[in-house]
Parts: C-alpha cells; sequence; structure tokens
C-alpha cells in the first residue's frame, strides 16, 4: 500500500487503473495493487453482502432522533483505520451499520436491526476456542463449551505467507458465525491451501456488539487439499 502526493489541482483520484486501485481516505489518496475475489458469490459472502445491505436500507428509515442517538454514540468510538495505523471515529451511519450488520449475520430472519444504540457494554463470553487443520482444506475450530444465551461466536482466519509469518491488523476477516451448542462444540471453515493466523471473538445476537477479539499466537498449517489424478489420490 503506497500513499500518493496530488498535484494542487486534483483534489483526489478513485476507482481503479491498469490493476491498481486508488481510493481517497481522510488520511490522503492511498494506491494498492487490485485483487479480485477469488470466489465473490460464495454462500458466507453472499450473506455478508445481504446482512449490510438491509442495514444500510434500515438507516434511511430511522427517525431523526433516533440517527441522532447514533451520532452521539459514535462519538464515544473509534476504529481502526488499516491505511497508515490510525485510530479514527465513525460516524452515526457507520456505528449503526457495523452494529445492525452484525444482528442481521447472526439473525438472519430478523426483519429489522435494534433501532436505538446499546446502553451497556458487551464483554463476550467465557468459553475459549482451538483451531487445528483438518482434512479436504479446513480449519476446525473446537470450543470448550457451548455459546451462552444470546452469544454467537465469529470465527477469525487470516492468510499468511508462511508459518513464521505475523498476522497484519485490518485483515482479519470472519469466516464464519457459530453458536456452539452442547453436541456441537466445532466448527468447519473451508480454506485454501496454506497457513493461517486464527482467532476469535462473541458477538450479541441482541444488539450485533463485537468483543474483544482473541488472537491465538499459533499459525496454523500447513492447510493442504487432497486431488485424484488418474485414480491415484495426492495431498
Amino acid at each position: 500500500m503506497a500513499r500518493l502526493r496530488l498535484a494542487p489541482f486534483l483534489d483526489g483520484i478513485s476507482g481503479r487503473m491498469a490493476g491498481v486501485v486508488y481510493r481517497v481516505t481522510k488520511f490522503g489518496t492511498d494506491m494498492a495493487e487490485f485483487q479480485a475475489a477469488s470466489n465473490p458469490r460464495t454462500p458466507s459472502q453472499t450473506a455478508v453482502r445481504s446482512a449490510f445491505n438491509k442495514a444500510t436500507k434500515q438507516w434511511k428509515s430511522l427517525t431523526r432522533p433516533q440517527a441522532d442517538a447514533w451520532r452521539a454514540y459514535a462519538k464515544g468510538l473509534f476504529r481502526f483505520e488499516p491505511i497508515g495505523e490510525n485510530l479514527v471515529r465513525p460516524t452515526g451511519f457507520n456505528a449503526f451499520v457495523a452494529l445492525a450488520a452484525k444482528y442481521f449475520a447472526v439473525t438472519p430472519g430478523a426483519a429489522t436491526a435494534p433501532a436505538t444504540p446499546p446502553q451497556a457494554p458487551f464483554d463476550g463470553d467465557s468459553i475459549n476456542v482451538t483451531v487445528a487443520p483438518g482434512p479436504g482444506g479446513v480449519l476446525v475450530f473446537t470450543a470448550t463449551g457451548a455459546n451462552a444465551a444470546n452469544v454467537t461466536t465469529a470465527l477469525l482466519v487470516q492468510r499468511v505467507p508462511n508459518a513464521n509469518a505475523a498476522a497484519i491488523k485490518g485483515r482479519w476477516r470472519i469466516a464464519q458465525f457459530k453458536a456452539f451448542a452442547a453436541g456441537s462444540l466445532s466448527a468447519q471453515v473451508q480454506v485454501g491451501p496454506g497457513f493461517y493466523a486464527v482467532g476469535f471473538q462473541f458477538t450479541s445476537s441482541a444488539t450485533g456488539q463485537l468483543s474483544e477479539p482473541v488472537y491465538l499466537p499459533a499459525i496454523v498449517g500447513p492447510v493442504s487439499f487432497s486431488v485424484r489424478d488418474g485414480g491415484k489420490k495426492a495431498a
């Protein structure tokens, strides 16, 4: 990622050209190599986009007092900006959509998300989670117990170059939401071959709030998958 210094007559440039993506941030114009999604229509990606779209549409239907309440709520929040590694304050719209999208993700059947900001912090859950590579190109997340009522676990992954690499802030993604229950204490996340930094955090299914993430210290991998060639199985 690089930052550009523009000529005085340019306010900013954005978009994609010749394999390079330009975007305007509050810290300037940034440039990065364009990376197309390997499969932009996977069920998990489709669900994320659906939840986000529902959240943005609901924001437009909020009353003015409700929107003002979210603006006031946002004044007490900060989020990490990967470009420049700065902490910035979100807008009321950002604060609402962030929670509403998570709420819709863990309660997909809901028609609307809570229209008012949460009144109390969310501390998460007391369970722990371990991760190991499984057969067929999966990461297996195993919980030490069931989630508490109204709590769902967000499974975090980040692909890294090798076993000695470190995860990078801002590049974590929620691969899956899993409500661990008695008799169902494991979840499989399909990934490509390679090494992965992993972690987890908890989501309130009542408000969409996220707890602080827990990043596991060990890199998991190598993850591999099996293919058949001429009737022979190869890893």
